[in-house]
């Protein structure tokens, strides 16, 4: 409770392409943790992570994450 953190709404996308490329790419680098990429599009990341575990279960997993360069 004491740790609260405001965010405001999700803010939309101008250019989705590179704006996920951005996002890919300051993951990997560990400029952001994938939970705040998470909450920056205005998810809940303990939500986002048991419905990709679900779909997993359901579907089988993805084609390999892609990379971007740097």
């Amino acid at each position: 409770l004491y740790d609260a953190e405001y965010r405001g709404p999700a803010r939309p996308w101008i250019d989705p392409v590179k704006e996920i490329n951005a996002e890919i790419a300051a993951v990997n680098n560990k400029l952001k943790s994938r939970s705040q990429s998470v909450r920056d599009k205005g998810g809940v990341p303990s939500m986002v992570a048991a419905q990709i575990k679900q779909d997993e279960e359901l579907f089988g997993p993805l084609v390999p994450a892609m990379k971007t360069k740097v």
